[in-house]
């Protein structure tokens, strides 16, 4: 009887052992899952950083898109005033004429550009 329970304590002290490496299993795989957990939060930052780099990315295209069109209307109204200097040079060349040549010059001048 004695023998038994001799053995009986054994297999208990046994079976504590194991239950103790469980235990220790398992406060090792909760500093898994904590490490994950912080793993995962830093997954969720970089994201959102992302995030806000996509929509400044964004606001950039806006703005060029704005500029672009700027740009176009400033290269119209640049081929505008080139216009009204074509206009004024022709004005300047018909009133130079005009003063050298008198009215016949003027004359040969309009046919000049009529004809061409």
């Amino acid at each position: 009887l004695l023998k038994m329970l001799l053995v009986l304590v054994k297999m208990l002290l046994v079976l504590l052992k194991m239950l103790l490496m469980l235990l220790v299993l398992l406060k090792m795989l909760l500093v898994l899952l904590k490490m994950l957990l912080v793993l995962l939060k830093m997954l969720l930052v970089v994201l959102k950083l992302l995030l806000v780099l996509l929509k400044m990315l964004l606001v950039l295209l806006k703005l060029l898109l704005v500029l672009r069109k700027m740009l176009l209307v400033l290269l119209k109204m640049l081929l505008v005033l080139l216009k009204l200097l074509l206009v004024l040079l022709k004005m300047l060349l018909l009133r130079w004429t005009f003063n050298m040549h008198g009215y016949n010059g003027l004359n040969s001048l309009i046919n000049t550009f009529s004809s061409g």
